[in-house]
């Protein structure tokens, strides 16, 4: 397939503790990661610690991008709900009334052109707002943060916006998925056209199915060679009566053991396989689903 470079902004949200910062670290294990303290300590699930720094407030978000864009494949900008209740604060410190507002909105505009125009991926992550209503208008649930026209303007230059939802019908253990299918309460979008309506909290996979290049730590190369044998395997079973997922678990582990001994590595190679094989089982069966959902007048 061919691999493009063309970069993606996107963001992910949800309630919090339910995996969005450690689906991040599986996406993109080379990113900087810039967030609150103590936010990455997730990363310790895989085994693996991002290179971090420590969020400075929603202004900065332009400066960082500009410094660390041509020297990182992707940025990720980590529970910037809690980043945009400091940066609300720090505002308030420096001005009254409606400048306030003012300002802090044009903070978060100014990200958010920046990010667009970066040259490495972005993504963002925040907690989720429920739908509201505002002079008589039901608006969307979506991105935690103040203001109520914000959490609707700040999706529009993003390519994906992904929502945490509980959906345990996936292979897998963790019962929660990202959703871009289309909802009347909460925004969500896919621009890309890769993802799929319901995914594991995984966006590596879809954006390795697109054509993305986005490679392991050098030292952590050898998984994929791995994950795909190994989802392999599952979607064949799978195609089998009684099949048990789990045999084929655990039937993989002496090959990678000889790889490595760290049993979160191990862990980690199994995860994204798994994810491997739901995302290829939801692309066969792409067209047959589409075919279903067709509307049908019984009129005709």
């Amino acid at each position: 397939m061919t691999k493009t470079n063309d970069p993606v902004f996107g963001a992910v949200y949800g309630p919090p503790g339910r995996g969005k910062t450690l689906s991040l670290i599986r996406a993109f294990p080379n990113a900087l990661f810039v967030a609150p303290v103590g936010a990455t300590k997730c990363g310790s699930w895989l085994g693996h610690q991002p290179h971090t720094m420590r969020s400075d407030g929603i202004h900065r978000i332009p400066e960082i991008i500009k410094k660390f864009g041509p020297k990182y494949p992707a940025i990720i900008f980590s529970d910037l709900s809690i980043v945009a209740d400091e940066e609300m604060r720090r505002i308030r410190t420096q001005m009254t009334g409606w400048n306030v507002s003012n300002r802090y909105n044009d903070s978060f505009i100014e990200a958010r052109d920046a990010a667009r125009a970066a040259d490495c991926h972005i993504w963002w992550e925040f907690h989720e707002t429920p739908p509201r209503e505002k002079g008589g208008k039901v608006l969307p649930g979506g991105f935690a943060v103040a203001g109520w026209q914000l959490p609707d303007k700040l999706p529009g230059m993003m390519d994906v916006v992904a929502r945490i939802v509980y959906d345990d019908t996936l292979l897998g253990s963790w019962p929660y998925a990202f959703s871009v299918e289309p909802d009347q309460s909460y925004i969500t979008k896919d621009r890309l056209n890769v993802f799929p309506g319901r995914f594991p909290l995984n966006v590596r996979e879809p954006m390795l199915s697109a054509g993305y290049d986005i490679p392991r730590p050098p030292e952590l190369a050898w998984m994929d060679a791995f994950v795909e044998k190994i989802s392999d395997a599952l979607l064949k079973g799978g195609e089998a009566d009684n099949f048990d997922p789990r045999e084929v678990l655990r039937k993989s582990i002496p090959a990678i053991q000889k790889k490595t001994q760290q049993q979160k590595t191990i862990r980690w190679v199994l995860a994204d396989a798994i994810d491997r094989a739901n995302l290829r089982r939801f692309q066969a069966s792409m067209l047959d689903r589409f075919i279903d959902s067709v509307v049908v007048d019984d009129e005709l």
